[in-house]
C-alpha cells in the first residue's frame, strides 16, 4: 500500500506523457458539459465553451452521477443504477484532512499512525475518539530535504460542509481552521514542537473535492446495495442501457475505490476495443 514517489500529480503526468507519445491528444481545463447523442449513440461532446467535439467512441472516467445524470441528462439509466446513487450516506471515511508541511525531518517515523485519542476531539458537532495520520518524509518526494508532510484524515460529512460553505463562506473558512486548530493541538502531544514548525497547512472537506473535481457529494464510489461479486466484476455501468458507442471506465463503473481498479477498467476497454476492430492488443514497457 505504498505511494509513488512524487505524489498523484507526478504520477497522473507521467501517464499523459506516455498518451501523447503515443499520438493522444490531451485537452485540459476543459469541462464537458454534455455527451451528444444521436439515434442512442454517443457521437461526441460539448465542453463549457460551447465548442463540439465529434468521435466514433465516447468514454467517461469522470464521476458517475455527473455522466448519467447531467452529461446524458439521466436519459440511459437502469433500476440498479437509479437505485445505487439514491442510497448514499451523508459521512464517509477520510472525509475531512488536514495537511501540515514542517520544517522538520520525520524520516524516522513510521509512515502510518493512528493516533487513539485519550479525550475525543469535537469535530462537525461529533466526538472522534482517533485520528488516521499518514507521513511523507523527503524521500517520497512530496517534501524538500530535511522537510515533511503530515495528512490527517478522519470522516467528512458532506452536509454539514456543503450548508455551511453555501449559508456563509466566512464561516465555512473559520470552522475549517478551528478544525485545523483543534488538529494541531492534538498532534503537539505527539510531535512536540510541531507548532512551531509549521510552514504551511491546508483542510479539504467534502465540498471542497466536490468543487474540484465534481465527485457527487465529494464521495469516493460506496458498495453497491446487496451486491455480490459477480456485480462488482461486471461492473454496474461500464455501459448504460440503450447507449451504443459510449462506454464508463474508472472507479464509478465498477463502484470499486482505487488508482489500480481504474487502470485497469481503462487497459480492459482499450483491449476490449481492439478485439472488436480485429487489432491485436499489446502494451510497451
Amino acid at each position: 500500500m505504498g505511494w509513488p514517489k512524487g505524489g498523484s500529480f507526478e504520477f497522473s503526468r507521467r501517464i499523459a506523457k506516455k498518451f501523447t507519445n503515443l499520438g493522444g491528444e490531451l485537452n485540459q481545463s476543459s469541462k464537458v458539459e454534455k455527451i451528444i447523442v444521436e439515434d442512442n449513440k454517443a457521437v461526441g461532446i460539448v465542453l463549457a465553451d460551447g465548442s463540439e467535439h465529434r468521435a466514433a467512441i465516447v468514454v467517461s472516467a469522470a464521476d458517475g452521477h455527473e455522466t448519467i445524470y447531467e452529461m446524458l441528462e439521466g436519459k440511459y439509466t437502469s433500476e440498479t443504477i437509479d437505485k445505487y446513487y439514491q442510497v448514499y450516506g451523508e459521512e464517509q471515511e477520510f472525509g475531512l484532512q488536514v495537511f501540515l508541511g514542517l520544517n522538520r525531518d520525520l524520516s524516522d517515523e513510521p509512515h502510518a499512525v493512528s493516533l487513539l485519542l485519550d479525550e475525543p476531539v469535537r469535530l462537525e458537532l461529533k466526538d472522534r475518539y482517533s485520528l488516521y495520520l499518514e507521513l511523507f518524509d523527503s524521500n517520497s518526494g512530496v517534501a524538500p530535504e530535511g522537510k515533511s508532510v503530515i495528512k490527517v484524515v478522519t470522516k467528512g460529512n458532506y452536509g454539514y460542509w456543503k450548508r455551511l460553505r453555501e449559508e456563509d463562506l466566512e464561516k465555512y473558512r473559520s470552522e475549517k481552521e478551528a478544525v485545523y486548530n483543534k488538529v494541531l493541538k492534538i498532534l503537539e502531544r505527539r510531535f512536540p514542537g510541531i507548532k512551531e514548525q509549521v510552514e504551511v497547512h491546508d483542510i479539504t472537506t467534502p465540498a471542497t473535492v466536490e468543487r474540484y473535481t465534481l465527485n457527487f457529494h465529494g464521495w469516493q464510489p460506496w458498495p453497491v446495495p446487496d451486491g455480490g461479486v459477480m456485480t462488482i466484476m461486471k461492473g454496474i455501468s461500464k455501459t448504460l442501457p440503450g447507449l451504443q458507442n459510449f462506454y464508463m471506465v474508472g472507479q464509478w463503473a465498477t463502484t470499486m475505490i482505487g488508482i489500480p481498479n481504474a487502470a485497469l477498467t481503462g487497459r480492459n476497454l482499450v483491449k476490449k476495443l481492439c478485439k472488436k476492430d480485429k487489432k491485436k492488443f499489446k502494451t510497451q514497457v
